[in-house]
């Protein structure tokens, strides 16, 4: 079972950044980065939380200058159930953009002044969603 994980974990990853590179060379067409257009800017960071079923952890990273839309690539996420023996449900991470009124999904990040702000959704949970859990995930952004 473990391998199971460790195998299907390291595929997520894999079809997320496929995903990403994809949406970003849709969005930004298939050449290459050069001496003239604007420099990607790369920043990690990790959220955490704990909840119940589900939970949600913001984030707003600085320093991404003159960018305009930063890409989100989940790197690592851990999710843990407070208590033992249960059968997994549901589990999975949605990225989220704030606008006026609340949040909505996304697969990218508005920059505004330099600073994107984001928010992970995570949900764990067996099929009565009444147990408490911890996550983590950690991300790499890349503004242009």
């Amino acid at each position: 079972m473990e391998k199971i994980k460790r195998y299907g974990g390291i595929l997520l990853i894999i079809a997320v950044v496929g995903l990403a590179i994809v949406l970003f060379t849709q969005a930004n067409g298939p050449s290459p980065v050069s001496a003239s257009s604007s420099p990607l800017i790369i920043k990690t960071g990790d959220v955490s939380g704990i909840g119940i079923g589900m939970d949600t952890g913001e984030f707003k990273v600085t320093g991404l200058g003159t960018a305009t839309t930063a890409y989100v690539l989940i790197t690592a996420f851990k999710f843990n159930f407070d208590s033992e023996d249960h059968h997994i449900d549901e589990v999975g991470v949605y990225l989220q953009k704030a606008i006026p009124g609340g949040w909505q999904w996304t697969v990218s990040l508005p920059v505004k002044g330099g600073v994107a702000h984001g928010r992970f959704l995570a949900y764990y949970n067996d099929k009565n969603d009444d147990d408490g859990f911890s996550w983590k995930v950690q991300y790499t952004m890349i503004a242009q």
